[in-house]
């Protein structure tokens, strides 16, 4: 069992800095997307329910008036894009990332 776990984790370690490079986060990141087209409360619930479709998403926060939505992950398989997929899905426009 402790061979087992060893390899488990130098197979996450060797992995990580490709999970990186594909946009993954790590558990508690907060992602921050500037978003557009947002003008009423049900703009604001239909994003936070499309958005917490994404696994490993663990709050949502939308504010039209600065027109932004902040995710915080609790997984570190969460993507960027996959949480831009489901915004735009629901048909709003993601105009990038705010640092």
């Amino acid at each position: 069992m402790k061979i087992l776990t060893m390899a488990t984790n130098l197979l996450v370690v060797a992995a990580w800095p490709l999970l990186a490079q594909s946009g993954a986060g790590t558990p508690g990141q907060t992602v921050k997307l500037e978003v557009s087209g947002m003008h009423c409360k049900s703009c604001v619930q239909t994003i936070e329910r499309s958005v917490r479709k994404v696994s490993g998403v663990d709050s949502v926060y939308v504010d039209m008036h600065a027109g932004f939505v902040e995710v915080r992950c609790d997984s570190p398989f969460v993507r960027s894009e996959s949480i831009t997929q489901m915004i735009r899905r629901a048909g709003f426009r993601v105009k990038g990332v705010i640092q």
